[in-house]
């Protein structure tokens, strides 16, 4: 096992940061108790007396090995998830995550909208999860293949957790030889934001891309008014064989559009903000923004929208919600992306 693996000279704001794999316990577990928490609040399954395997996925390259997602038997209260890399013979690499669960027995759980698995308006449909703990305490785990080429299959891995503040975090690992590397990482801070993860093939390789979404109701602070707009971002993410690492690419230069649902437009921040404030409205968890972020917009106005990779599923949404009229579809390729030093680590050789 090595002592450490981690992502070095990645700084970011709520999403797509630093995130370091350790063979140690780890303080935090991503916006609920650590692994140091000792105190376990209720018991809703059997205890934790063996190893408990969530996922387990084959290479692609003929070797045999296989990804082993895990929740090992620490003896604590709290144990951290991790991931071997493995045959049937041999371990060959372990890396510990920070998020920690409770030391119960995991069970299956339905797909949910506040995982992030999937469409940003839609859910994945039919995937596995896990879950294990309670209220606060509760992390939902699943792992699916991504074939990066014909003979290096990826795995990414969605860990989420938390009650009234939700926090999701999404990895990437990708087997080197005889190691596991963390080729890319999106994790967002419990909040009222979503970080969802979708996969499709953009440029025709035969292989998909990562369909990134980041969007929150209480993103920045508007001025000169004060009040508390919106925030989205996308981007795509493709993997380049020959550098060995994941590039990131806008979604006009990948040609792909996001959809926007747009409930209402607005003359005015307070406008928009007033039209959101209900609970009773279909709009109350649209995203509050302005305009001027999209430059295929009529500038100097605020929108109420929801976004889609799909425009069927955006015109759907806007026949369930559009309560002045004057709602529509906008097709949008020149969108903001991430904030952060863009930087990933090439995959070592060994």
């Amino acid at each position: 096992m090595r002592p450490t693996m981690c992502m070095r000279g990645k700084l970011a704001l709520l999403v797509l940061v630093a995130t370091c794999l350790t063979s140690t316990q780890a303080a935090r577990g991503g916006g609920g108790p650590g692994c140091d928490f000792n105190h376990l609040p209720e018991v809703t399954g059997p205890l934790l007396e063996a190893p408990f395997v969530f996922e387990a996925i084959e290479l692609s390259d003929g070797s045999g090995r296989r990804y082993e997602v895990r929740l090992p038997f620490c003896g604590a209260t709290r144990c951290p998830i991790e991931v071997r890399l493995r045959d049937d013979d041999s371990i060959y690499d372990t890396v510990q995550f920070n998020e920690c669960v409770n030391a119960q027995q995991p069970v299956r759980s339905k797909e949910d909208w506040i995982l992030g698995v999937g469409d940003p308006l839609q859910p994945e449909k039919g995937i596995r999860v896990w879950d294990t703990g309670y209220e606060y305490f509760i992390v939902w785990v699943q792992a699916r293949p991504i074939d990066l080429t014909a003979d290096r299959r990826g795995m990414l891995l969605h860990i989420i957790g938390g009650y009234e503040h939700v926090w999701r975090n999404h990895y990437l690992l990708v087997a080197r030889d005889d190691r596991l590397d963390l080729a890319w990482s999106a994790r967002e801070i419990a909040g009222v934001g979503l970080v969802a993860i979708d996969l499709a093939d953009i440029d025709g390789s035969g292989y998909p891309e990562i369909l990134h979404f980041y969007g929150s109701i209480m993103g920045h602070v508007h001025e000169p008014s004060g009040e508390m707009l919106g925030d989205v971002e996308a981007a795509v993410y493709r993997w380049n064989e020959g550098t060995r690492k994941i590039e990131e690419v806008s979604l006009a230069d990948a040609g792909l559009p996001i959809y926007a649902s747009v409930g209402g437009m607005f003359d005015s921040v307070t406008a928009v903000m007033d039209a959101s404030s209900s609970s009773a409205s279909c709009l109350w968890l649209y995203y509050p923004l302005p305009t001027d972020q999209f430059p295929e917009l009529e500038p100097g106005k605020f929108i109420l929208a929801k976004f889609t990779w799909d425009r069927a599923l955006a015109e759907k949404q806007l026949d369930a919600c559009n309560p002045n009229g004057d709602g529509f579809v906008a097709e949008l390729t020149d969108f903001p992306a991430p904030w952060r030093l863009k930087y990933y680590p090439v995959i070592s050789a060994p």
